[in-house]
């Protein structure tokens, strides 16, 4: 639209829109069913906007419901040092892991079974990408750039309310229902592959 509004009028026809994309066939893997643990993954780099102390908040409640849980997290970053303290201080260093960078991404979203993004702002959110080519039901806080990627309840959750309670709500709901689940996850999977 801006550069209609900027360009001329004889280069309008030579105006396109190229999305942001990932290679489906990388992530595209094959998963197994569902495991009797909830393995939730999140990655990205360890900045505020990030906002990973949601997910471990999240995490905290949710190991009250359910002791056979996993959350990984997958980046590097100046947060980083002070959310590891913080799974210390609240004793869950055995549920919560900090893998770094990795150069397998696509064996986590493989051993997962849930994506979890907390970041307060997104503008687009490639990784949810990744989780959604790899089979994986999204669950994000609204970060305005990821409503062009998640339809709330088609292809996965997007949610206004960053209260812990509200993402464990949905975590059960996605855990408890196969329907579901395989819902998001095929809808996710088509969703990619645009």
């Amino acid at each position: 639209i801006y550069a209609r509004r900027v360009l001329n009028k004889k280069l309008h026809n030579r105006i396109y829109t190229l999305n942001n994309a990932i290679n489906f066939n990388s992530f595209n893997i094959e998963r197994h069913n569902i495991s009797k643990k909830i393995r939730i993954l999140n990655i990205g780099s360890f900045v505020t906007k990030k906002n990973q102390k949601l997910a471990i908040d999240i995490l905290d409640l949710l190991i009250k419901e359910y002791e056979n849980v996993e959350l990984i997290f997958l980046g590097e970053g100046p947060t980083k040092k002070s959310l590891e303290q913080y799974v210390k201080k609240l004793n869950l260093s055995k549920y919560i892991l900090f893998k770094g960078n990795v150069s397998n991404v696509s064996h986590f979203l493989k051993t997962s079974n849930i994506y979890l993004h907390t970041a307060n702002y997104e503008p687009f959110g490639l990784v949810i990408l990744e989780a959604m080519a790899a089979g994986l039901p999204v669950i994000s806080l609204d970060g305005k750039g990821n409503r062009d990627i998640i339809t709330n309840e088609i292809n996965g959750y997007i949610l206004s309310d960053p209260s812990p309670s509200n993402f464990v709500n949905k975590i059960q709901n996605i855990f408890s229902n196969k329907k579901l689940y395989e819902m998001f996850s095929e809808n996710g999977k088509e969703t990619a592959k645009k």
